[in-house]
Parts: C-alpha cells; structure tokens; sequence
C-alpha cells in the first residue's frame, strides 16, 4: 500500500496510462503497484484497455537490488508485490513466493505452511515488524508493540468477518491502513491525508457489499484467495488516488 505524493510523483510515461484514457496502454485494472523504501523507485503491473498486461519498469536490472524480484516477475505473469526496509520485499503469485531480507520468523513461518496455506496479503513494517494474513483467514504477526492499534483490528477482526487486507508504514511506526472483510476500513495516517482516505475507503465499502451481495446469488462459486475486494478495492483505490495526485495502492507505502 501506498501514499505516494507529487513530489515523489511516477514518471510523466507512466503516470498517463494510469489517468490518459486515450494512452495505446491506457489502464484498465491495476495489478501490481509497488514503491521501493530504498531506490526510490517502483513496480507497476497492469492490464490495458487493449487486453494486453504491461509492466514498468519492463525489466529489473541484473545488477539491482531486487535482481531476484526481476526473475520472478519474469516467470509471472501476475504478482503481488510489497516492499519493506533493507532492500526487502515479498512478491507472490498464483503459482509461489519470491522474497528477500525479511525478518527469520517470518520467513519460517512461510516456509512451514506453505503446503497446507498461502499469504495472501504481506506487511512489512519498521524494524522487522510484520503481518501475514493467509488464504484461510488466519494471521499471523510480530508488531513488538508499534502498531498498537493495527494489533487492535487484528484482534478484534472475527467482529467484522475477518482482515482481508493490511499495510504497515515501513518509515513511521503506528501508520497503517486496513481493510476487513465487512468492508469497513481502518487507518491510523496524518491529519492532511483524512480526506482523501476517507472518499476511498467509503468506495471500497460499497464495492465490498456489491461484491458479496454477488457471491451470495452464485452459491456454486469458490471464491479464490486472489479475487474479491481486494483486486476490486485495489482498483478503486489507485484510480481514485492518482486523480487527486497522490498514489494509494496495497502494497508498499512511500512516507
């Protein structure tokens, strides 16, 4: 997830497919939009109007940084991608993981369920801190006690149908944005950033009651571990966003 202000602006390139609805790469929906916390620079995977993906940067180079995150992206056509401190970063698809320099008990704990569950969203916070939220509802978390109240939603998450996303500020300690799965959103950011938060987050609560408004009228579907709000809410929030100048994505957050 990310709040991305004008002076940390996309390039001009990039910026025009997400609002040009004329651009040949004009978006259409979102998929993959990420900022790094050490480069200052980003991922941005999408599908356009013309039904074709596109991604920008369109190759990571080999001597990056994130020169592993390039290789998976390669392989996958669809990612989630979420970047923390220390060159660190959790990328996920349909078919596996890709991840570096996260913190050890996260990456164990990963890697001991990953044949009985699968992330299906990933924070990366400050000084090691992390959320996972699986595929089965379950989660899993170590804030060492700087994100009091995004511990609180965790808590209490049975009271609104579960977590169904979440972000954590990998610059200040306590700023995050959640979303749960009665659509209801909770957020702890600056005073300056309220109004816009809030447009979103009412959207995303009435994309969520559509959503399972539908799903209850088709009782035979299975609703997989990447559907739902999150990409319908992931692509309310960028539009939105970037036509108040600002990038909002659930992904990575740029303080």
């Amino acid at each position: 997830m990310g709040v991305h202000s004008s002076e940390n602006a996309l390039p001009a390139a990039v910026y025009r497919v997400f609002i040009d609805e004329s651009h040949a790469h004009a978006m259409d929906t979102p998929r993959d939009v990420a900022f790094t916390v050490d480069e200052g620079s980003y991922i941005v995977r999408w599908t356009a109007k013309n039904g074709k993906n596109y991604r920008k940067p369109a190759q990571i180079p080999v001597g990056s940084n994130y020169a592993r995150l390039g290789r998976f992206m390669d392989s996958n056509k669809s990612t989630l991608t979420t970047f923390g401190p220390g060159f660190s970063y959790f990328s996920f698809s349909r078919t596996g993981c890709s991840w570096q320099n996260i913190p050890p008990a996260l990456e164990e704990n990963i890697q001991n369920c990953m044949n009985v569950r699968r992330p299906a969203c990933v924070a990366l916070g400050v000084e090691g801190t992390y959320i996972v939220i699986f595929d089965d509802g379950t989660v899993t978390f170590n804030l060492q006690g700087m994100y009091p109240e995004a511990e609180t939603i965790i808590q209490n998450r049975a009271k609104r149908n579960g977590l169904k996303y979440i972000a954590l500020s990998p610059f200040r300690a306590g700023h995050h944005y959640a979303v749960c799965r009665d659509g209801s959103s909770h957020w702890k950011l600056p005073a300056s950033w309220k109004e816009q938060v809030t447009a979103v987050s009412k959207g995303i609560r009435t994309v969520a009651q559509k959503t399972t408004s539908s799903a209850s009228s088709r009782k035979t579907h299975k609703v997989g571990w990447k559907e739902g709000l999150e990409i319908v809410s992931r692509r309310q929030m960028i539009q939105q966003f970037l036509r108040s100048y600002l990038t909002f994505v659930v992904v990575c957050w740029i303080g």
